[in-house]
């Protein structure tokens, strides 16, 4: 058995590969059981990471030889608990990072090396920060934009995030709940509605929307913030997942 981990488009696009490359071998089934995990032909599938014991109690459950990490790379507590299981069980451990995205240089990009950086950097350009930094570490921004009146405008993709954005303060027209990739024409037209002075987002890698988000910052002539990739040490890591599949699984 082969493990996926992380319910981004890589992992369902590894799953969806690997399940086809069996599908001779074995007929199609598929069932849930209660940690969320769906099983068919040689593929266990979880969305979201699990803690360590967790994650060892599968893999153990399954036999599973190879683990493969597309958990979303700024979760980096989720992996490192993937790879701590791994560690225990003996099994090997695959890590899927996207490449980085395209820079222009030409562009305003500015670099930031954790969340208190990010929010030091944007506090910088205008009165409207867009934030698309995930679910987490909003209260960093907002504590700053009441101190300096600046307006927060939220990105968030889940429902208890919306409820925390509201919480700390942020106007409920100013919280948005959007799931999925932002195209460059959306992104456009999100700044030019709000009125954004600066863009701060997560370098997610090529495809996974970032690209698009700088384009549209571009094109309107707006600084970025991009907040830097975590580094962890990673016993195995590929940005090509399809010569994975090809040449090491």
């Amino acid at each position: 058995m082969i493990m996926v981990v992380g319910g981004t488009k890589e992992g369902r696009e590894i799953v969806q590969a690997l399940r086809d490359k069996n599908k001779i071998e074995e007929p199609y089934s598929e069932f849930k059981t209660i940690y969320g995990e769906t099983v068919s032909r040689g593929v266990v599938f979880l969305q979201r990471g699990l803690n360590c014991p967790m994650t060892a109690h599968l893999i153990r459950k399954y036999k599973v030889r190879v683990l493969i990490d597309t958990i979303p790379i700024y979760f980096k507590g989720a992996s490192t608990k993937a790879m701590s299981a791994c560690k225990m069980t003996g099994v090997r451990y695959i890590k899927i990072e996207p490449p980085a995205a395209c820079l222009n240089e030409k562009q305003n990009i500015y670099k930031a090396v954790n969340m208190e950086d990010a929010c030091n950097k944007a506090m910088r350009f205008g009165k409207t920060i867009f934030l698309n930094i995930g679910n987490n570490n909003l209260n960093i921004f907002t504590k700053r934009a009441a101190l300096e009146n600046k307006r927060i405008i939220v990105r968030v993709s889940e429902q208890g995030a919306l409820t925390n954005a509201l919480k700390f303060g942020i106007e409920r027209h100013d919280a948005l709940l959007i799931d999925g990739i932002f195209s460059e024409a959306f992104s456009i037209g999100l700044i030019k509605e709000y009125d954004v002075s600066v863009f701060v987002t997560r370098d997610l890698g090529r495809g996974n929307g970032t690209d698009h988000e700088l384009s549209a910052s571009a094109a309107v002539n707006i600084p970025v913030v991009l907040l830097a990739r975590p580094s962890l040490n990673y016993p195995e890591i590929f940005s090509d997942y399809n010569k994975l599949l090809r040449e090491n699984l």
